[in-house]
């Protein structure tokens, strides 16, 4: 289920959905993904990076783990 990339998926582009309709993009999504969604009715809202949360896991491995923590935000994955 989960990659050993953790770090990847915590990096990748971000949606905040506010309601059926209002919708927040992190910049990275391009202009064709934002006229697909203004076309379906949404509208598009403007919110700084940090209004898109922040994450930090740890994955158990087969052998090991894998660790990532968000770039957008202070913090660490840690495990003991």
């Amino acid at each position: 289920m989960f990659g050993t990339d953790v770090r990847a998926a915590i990096d990748a582009p971000r949606l905040r959905l506010y309601d059926r309709q209002r919708v927040a993009l992190e910049p990275p999504i391009g202009d064709g993904v934002r006229h697909a969604l203004v076309a379906m009715g949404h509208v598009l809202i403007e919110q700084p990076t940090v209004a898109f949360g922040g994450a930090q896991a740890i994955v158990r491995l087969r052998k090991g783990f894998a660790a990532g923590s968000d770039p957008r935000q202070d913090g660490m994955a840690v495990g003991y």
